[in-house]
């Protein structure tokens, strides 16, 4: 990995560090953990879209899974990708291997809407 800044403090280390990480599974983990939030959140999008005519606390017990989905997408992305691979490796000092602006796109997404699913439903108020 050549596109590191040669006089950074993390160059040495952000290459031994990401070599041992992809030798030891990192992308298999990564590939994994999305399969899971794939699954995760088409399950909760298909129980969502199963119960839109029920009453509201039905249509709630349902937003669980897809809940899930949303909360691990988000570990993986925030804390997988922009602050381990962001920060640990010093990807953002690469102009190659810089990930973390599409990260950050990949977080607010989620967040959005993780925030918006998880909006109380007026008619459990009631």
């Amino acid at each position: 990995m050549t596109s590191w800044l040669p006089s950074a403090p993390t160059s040495r280390s952000s290459v031994t560090s990401w070599t041992l990480a992809w030798s030891t599974g990192h992308s298999q983990a990564a590939d994994a953990a999305e399969l899971a939030i794939a699954a995760l959140c088409w399950v909760g999008a298909a129980m969502l879209a199963r119960r839109i005519r029920a009453d509201a606390f039905a249509f709630n017990r349902a937003k669980a899974s897809a809940v899930a989905g949303l909360t691990l997408g988000f570990l993986l992305w925030q804390v997988g990708f922009m602050s381990i691979g962001g920060e640990w490796f010093g990807m953002w000092q690469s102009q190659q291997w810089n990930g973390v602006p599409s990260a950050f796109r990949f977080v607010m997404v989620i967040v959005a809407v993780l925030i918006f699913l998880a909006l109380p439903d007026p008619e459990l108020e009631k």
